[in-house]
């Protein structure tokens, strides 16, 4: 039987956080049902709002979730295919590492194509930690920064792997916290590999609240 499901790739003609993705393209899931349910802004989601708002966005997310239950081997080879053919992908604008079956995947797929650079943000810490304790290696073209939040949340994260880091700046005070501000356009920064693109281990980047 012929298999019609496909995955939906975004072109990066968005803007996530207030940031404009400049062309970068992207594959996401459903907010919060791939997130970590233990983070504070699991109930303020700011993916999940603009989802709420676009229901065409959101369809989408909800369809590549379905893709990747009903057959993975299917949605890894359409992202495969997607992330092949461009020089910069981001994994999850919306959404989050699932599990950690997923996170060797996406690790994988990353060393299939070394010359795209995969960048990706996550609160899932544990299934990031699990694959390198395991004795997981993370490419060097796939870009993985631990999401911050809070002061109160950001004490109990475990990156003993020493990832570089993204956080909201929510008064002038703490910008000294980071090693540097979001630029604000996600294709310029990949181009120059700074920003977030550009970060190394332990660096962190900072962006105002919206």
């Amino acid at each position: 039987m012929e298999n019609n499901l496909k995955v939906r790739i975004n072109n990066g003609n968005i803007k996530v956080d207030g940031i404009p993705m400049g062309g970068v393209p992207s594959v996401s899931l459903p907010a919060c049902i791939t997130c970590n349910p233990e983070a504070p802004c699991f109930q303020l989601c700011y993916a999940r709002r603009v989802s709420a708002r676009h229901k065409r966005m959101a369809d989408g997310h909800e369809n590549n979730l379905k893709v990747l239950r009903a057959d993975p081997a299917t949605y890894w080879a359409q992202v495969r295919e997607a992330v092949s053919a461009v020089p910069f992908f981001r994994f999850h604008v919306s959404g989050d590492i699932p599990d950690a079956e997923y996170m060797t995947e996406l690790a994988r797929t990353a060393e299939m194509f070394p010359g795209t650079v995969v960048l990706v943000f996550t609160k899932q810490y544990s299934f990031v930690n699990g694959f390198v304790d395991a004795g997981g290696v993370i490419p060097g073209n796939l870009h993985i920064i631990f999401r911050l939040w809070d002061a109160e949340w950001n004490a109990k994260i475990d990156n003993h792997h020493n990832f570089p880091t993204f956080g909201v700046i929510f008064d002038e005070s703490e910008v000294k916290k980071f090693t540097g501000t979001c630029p604000g356009n996600c294709m310029e920064c990949a181009r120059g590999n700074t920003g977030c693109w550009g970060l190394k281990s332990g660096e962190s980047i900072g962006i105002f609240e919206q």
